[in-house]
């Protein structure tokens, strides 16, 4: 019963001991995804967080420095549905009844897109799927960019999984999935619509 910052802090203490600047660890479409060490516990934590610490610094000598850079950010509040908790595939759990058990659930939420380059830094308010993600990077690839979705920003919402997943019977896809099956779609509609946002933003303003 120790508090620790997991892998992500040893990953930051390593890269700062080497690097002497500032690093900030963001986690990536972590849903449907789960780390495994070689050993357990905090020792296996750390070794993760110092190998993944490794890899970055071996990626950052051949990272190409520029004074200009192409810049742009978006971002849109999306409404949520009603509250979708089941207790069986077919039975769940009226709205009001939803809401008394989970945590206070705000009716909207929002994702925002920065790009850096050819960058760009998508934000949700879940646990997103990494298979989502993959979609998504497909997405922004065929527009000359490199798409990075991060999960955890600002709001929290319960776990984004692929709609083909949501009748199983399991921790994320039973217990997590607040919002039905359509919200992955939305979610993806909408990030594609922030990715083609900032590049039209960006070739404005070159």
């Amino acid at each position: 019963m120790q508090y620790s910052a997991d892998y992500p802090g040893a990953w930051q203490r390593a890269v700062e001991r080497s690097h002497g600047g500032m690093a900030l660890f963001l986690a990536g479409g972590v849903g449907s995804h789960s780390p495994r060490p070689a050993t357990g516990g905090h020792d296996g934590a750390v070794q993760m967080g110092e190998s993944l610490a490794a890899e970055t610094l071996g990626v950052l000598p051949g990272i190409a420095r520029s004074r200009v850079i192409a810049f742009g950010q978006a971002g849109v509040e999306a409404e949520l549905p009603e509250l979708q908790n089941r207790i069986t595939d077919e039975v769940r759990l009226r709205p009001w009844a939803a809401r008394r058990l989970l945590p206070p659930l705000a009716p909207r939420t929002f994702l925002q897109a920065l790009r850096l380059g050819d960058a760009v830094w998508c934000s949700t308010p879940c646990d997103y799927s990494g298979e989502l993600a993959l979609d998504l990077q497909g997405a922004a690839c065929r527009l000359g960019l490199t798409a990075v979705v991060t999960s955890f920003n600002g709001d929290y919402i319960g776990y984004v999984i692929p709609p083909r997943y949501y009748h199983l019977d399991g921790y994320e896809p039973r217990v997590m999935s607040f919002y039905g099956p359509a919200i992955p779609e939305y979610f993806d509609e909408i990030l594609k619509g922030l990715v083609a946002a900032v590049r039209r933003e960006s070739l404005a303003q070159e």
